[in-house]
């Protein structure tokens, strides 16, 4: 998995679901059967009643065992969950000043800033670098992000205005948010629990994470008449497709409709 350079998070994933097949079966890696495979898949759907996602994840995982490591393929397809689409969670533009003014310690309101301004996700948030802020031409450089592809996205003057009095007072040299060593940087978890308590402080009760910040990035973008186009190649996006359920959240669509309560009691 290295070597085919696949991503941390993947490789912990697909060890954890090997171990947990393996532990099912009561036997090792090595002596499992497709039986064994069908019976831990369904074990995961019925008593652990794992998400779609994670179910397929298992799949998947085991799949990559019994084809790249055991050399022997199953000799039939893993049945794979169909999964629900869930519409993401949005922030409003007061809910976004509200979350960044509950946020008292610079370095953290920085970061989230920064998610929010360029469509950020976490993951490549917490690993860039004092290099990849471009001042003059207003642009981040995310490197090897989701699909090891590369990107630029807008870097907004509000942003980076927060980001110089950030440097200045920290002074990052390896990573731009560095960890509780230089040599780390902050991880997404410190992120995640950092929003958790904005939101608190803020009085915001939807159910929403660091991500949602990237979603109202895109969303906010759309409402302004961003072109679609040009949303998906700022977020990193490798289809369209994907892009598209922005259209869903839009306020600005929906602006000028009527309940038709409103109108039989007018």
């Amino acid at each position: 998995m290295q070597i085919r350079q696949f991503s941390k998070s993947t490789i912990r994933n697909y060890l954890y679901y090997n171990k947990l097949c393996a532990a099912h079966a009561e036997t090792c890696p090595e002596k499992l059967t497709e039986t064994n495979v069908r019976a831990f898949l369904l074990h995961c759907a019925e008593e652990r009643e794992y998400s779609a996602g994670s179910i397929n994840l298992a799949a998947n995982a085991i799949e990559f065992l019994f084809r790249h490591i055991l050399h022997r393929p199953l000799q039939y397809e893993l049945p794979r969950s169909k999964r629900g689409r869930k519409l993401p969670v949005v922030f409003s533009t007061k809910e976004i000043l509200e979350l960044f003014r509950s946020v008292p310690n610079l370095k953290h309101r920085t970061i989230l800033t920064l998610i929010y301004s360029s469509g950020l996700r976490v993951g490549e948030a917490v690993r860039l670098k004092p290099a990849d802020i471009d001042p003059e031409r207003g642009l981040v450089h995310v490197r090897q992000s989701k699909g090891k592809k590369d990107r630029y996205t807008v870097l907004s003057s509000a942003a980076l205005d927060l980001l110089r009095q950030y440097t200045e007072t920290y002074r990052p040299i390896a990573w731009l948010f560095p960890g509780s060593g230089f040599e780390t940087h902050l991880t997404t978890r410190s992120v995640q629990a950092v929003l958790v308590r904005a939101m608190q402080k803020a009085g915001i009760l939807k159910k929403a994470g660091v991500h949602s910040l990237r979603h109202s990035f895109a969303t906010h973008l759309f409402e302004q008449g961003a072109d679609l186009r040009r949303i998906q190649a700022l977020l990193g996006h490798a289809s369209p497709k994907t892009t598209m359920v922005y259209t869903q959240v839009c306020a600005r669509d929906l602006a000028g409709v009527v309940s038709p309560l409103d109108r039989i009691t007018e």
